[in-house]
């Protein structure tokens, strides 16, 4: 049964409605884009192209293929999903050994593996797929970026605390990729913890803001390249460039050297702007700016219902 409770005849029934009404009402955004934004392998494969055209290091990505073995030391992923339920941690993340730890430990067994799998993949568009295990993305989170018509409106470092519940935090400086080689070749002594790298107090301004450059310059040209792709593939202008944030991830290669790489790009209505950790100024100008990108992508699209 899929979220919506919509399978089979059901599910194309609803397919053809929603096509059909969209030729007499106009719906945003429209059904094409909707379904390439879905297609999360595809936006997979643009931003490997992207890191790789860029020399970035970036986690590797394979799609799962049943009868194939299930990698253990990989997190599972699920398209056409922004759900949490969706997403399946390793094994060993689960530490401890009281009888909640070892329930979690079982419960995540059961989850990687093809029966459940399967049980929760509603149509043949939705694929698994298995994603490089990025020790980084837990021990310090990451940078959400907030797109407004292409431009930067707002970052929120956010990362989960071991309660089980995240947090977020409003950020305004980064350090530069070589400060954070210094201070990870040194992680032995002193540890590296999200609260030495978020927001750094020191250096002066022309640092913080190559600092702020390095991490843009990602963030910009994979955005670029995805609205690129994407426009090329319905021909009308996709809805990246109207609202959508980018989540950026840190790794370290074996000789410690560090990278920026985009770990998830979410544009759904459900996605969460993490607006208590922003200013009322900042949000204010977030909501006007968005007013006035959404009414002129909307004027701009003319005749983009019609296919």
């Amino acid at each position: 049964m899929s979220a919506y409770e919509l399978v089979g005849e059901e599910r194309e029934q609803y397919k053809r409605t929603i096509m059909a009404l969209s030729r007499i009402v106009p719906l945003w955004p429209p059904i094409p884009t909707v379904r390439v934004a879905g297609q999360k392998w595809r936006t997979v494969k643009m931003l490997e192209m992207a890191a790789l055209a860029n020399n970035w290091n970036r986690p590797s990505t394979k799609i799962l293929l049943h009868p194939c073995e299930i990698p253990r030391d990989t997190v599972l992923k699920c398209s056409h999903s922004d759900c949490g339920e969706y997403v399946i941690m390793p094994e060993w993340t689960v530490a401890g050994s009281t009888s909640v730890d070892i329930a979690k430990h079982t419960e995540i067994g059961k989850k990687r593996a093809w029966l459940y799998l399967e049980a929760h993949t509603h149509s043949p568009e939705e694929q698994w797929a298995s994603q490089e295990y990025v020790e980084t993305l837990v021990t310090l989170g990451e940078w959400r970026f907030f797109l407004v018509g292409g431009h930067v409106e707002n970052i929120v470092h956010t990362i989960k605390g071991v309660d089980g519940n995240w947090t977020g935090k409003w950020v305004c400086s980064f350090l530069q990729l070589s400060e954070l080689r210094d201070l990870w070749t040194n992680r032995h002594a002193v540890p590296v913890t999200a609260d030495v790298i978020v927001n750094p107090d020191s250096g002066d301004q022309q640092i913080r803001q190559e600092a702020m450059n390095q991490v843009l310059e990602v963030v910009d040209t994979s955005y670029r390249e995805l609205v690129r792709q994407e426009t090329n593939c319905t021909g009308a202008k996709s809805t990246l460039c109207v609202l959508c944030h980018i989540d950026i991830g840190l790794m370290f290669d074996k000789d410690g050297n560090p990278s920026y790489f985009v770990n998830e790009v979410e544009r759904t209505p459900t996605m969460s702007l993490w607006l208590r950790t922003v200013g009322d100024a900042n949000l204010r100008r977030m909501v006007d700016t968005f007013r006035r990108v959404l009414h002129n992508h909307l004027t701009e699209l003319g005749q983009a219902y019609r296919f």
